[in-house]
C-alpha cells in the first residue's frame, strides 16, 4: 500500500508540472503568428486634404501645344497732365529757347520768332522774349483746386477798361475794377469797393490777358499777390479772374470760387 500510495503521488505530480508546462505555452504567441494591430476606439475619421498649387505653364509651352494665348497686360486708363502742369513744362521748353537765342544762337533766334508768330498765351511769350520763366502766381498755396479759364487762342490788345461788378444776391454796393493790359498780355486790376457801412476796399494785382476761342477777353489773376492800398484791419481779398464778351457783360471768379457778375466801362455802371 506505501509503495502503490507513492507511486501515485509520484504520477500526480507529474501530471500537474505537465498542465502547468502546457498552460504557459499556450499563453505565449508563436513566431509564425502575426501580431494583431490594437483595436482604436470608434469615433469620427479625419481625412487629411492636400492642397493643390496649379502653375500657368509658359506661353512657348502653351504656343507649342496649340493652345491660343491672349495677351493679359493690365488696361491703364489714360491720363494727361493737368494744365497747370502742361503750362509749366511748356513755360519750361519756351524759356529755354530764349535764351539761347539771347546768347546769339542762330537756330534758336529762328525758332523764338517762329513760335512768337503763332503763340497766342501771353505766358509763353514772355518766356520765349525773355529767357526767363514768368510769375504764375501762388497756384494752390492757399486753396486746393483753383478756377478753370478758357484757354489762349489768340492775344489780347493793349489798353484799358474799367469794369462794374456785384457778387450775385449781394445788396451791399457794387465793385469798380479799372483793367490796364500792355502789348505783352500783362495786366493789372486795380478794384474799389465802398460798403454801406463805412469799409472801404482798394486793391490791386496782377495778372496775365488773352482771348479765348469765343473771343472773351480772360484776365487770369489766379494765385496772384494782392496789394492792399485800403482795407478793414479784419479783411483778406481772393484776387479775381474775368471773362468779358463782347456784348460788354462779364464773368467773374475768385480764388475761392466765387461768382461775380457785371458789365464792362462801354456799357456804364451795373
Amino acid at each position: 500500500m506505501l509503495r502503490a500510495s507513492r507511486s501515485v503521488l509520484v504520477l500526480t505530480l507529474v501530471l500537474m508540472a505537465g498542465l502547468s508546462v502546457a498552460a504557459h505555452l499556450a499563453t505565449m504567441p508563436s513566431k509564425e503568428a502575426p501580431l494583431l494591430p490594437e483595436l482604436q476606439p470608434a469615433g469620427p475619421a479625419r481625412q487629411l486634404v492636400k492642397a493643390e498649387t496649379v502653375f500657368q505653364p509658359p506661353h512657348h509651352v502653351l504656343e507649342s501645344s496649340g493652345t491660343p494665348v491672349v495677351a493679359t497686360d493690365p488696361v491703364r486708363p489714360a491720363t494727361s497732365p493737368s494744365p497747370w502742369i502742361d503750362l509749366r513744362r511748356r513755360l519750361g521748353e519756351a524759356s529755354g529757347v530764349g535764351r539761347r537765342a539771347r546768347a546769339g544762337e542762330p537756330a534758336a533766334v529762328t525758332d523764338v520768332k517762329q513760335r512768337l508768330a503763332s503763340e497766342p498765351d501771353p505766358r509763353v511769350r514772355q518766356a520765349l522774349t525773355t529767357g526767363e520763366m514768368p510769375d504764375l502766381g501762388r497756384a494752390g498755396r492757399s486753396y486746393r483746386r483753383q478756377p478753370e479759364l478758357p484757354a489762349p487762342a489768340k492775344p489780347a490788345e493793349a489798353g484799358r477798361q474799367d469794369v462794374y461788378w456785384l457778387t450775385p444776391g449781394s445788396v451791399d454796393g457794387t465793385y469798380q475794377s479799372r483793367l490796364d493790359i500792355n502789348d505783352r498780355g500783362q495786366a493789372v486790376v486795380d478794384t474799389v469797393f465802398d460798403s454801406p457801412n463805412g469799409d472801404r476796399w482798394h486793391v490791386r494785382y496782377p495778372g496775365w490777358a488773352w482771348r479765348d476761342s469765343a473771343g472773351r477777353l480772360v484776365i487770369d489773376a489766379r494765385g496772384q499777390q494782392v496789394e492792399y492800398l485800403e482795407r478793414p484791419p479784419w479783411g483778406q481779398w481772393s484776387p479775381d479772374s474775368m471773362l468779358i464778351g463782347s456784348d460788354g457783360l462779364i464773368d467773374l471768379i475768385d480764388d475761392k470760387h466765387d461768382a461775380g457778375l457785371g458789365t464792362n466801362g462801354a456799357r456804364g455802371p451795373g
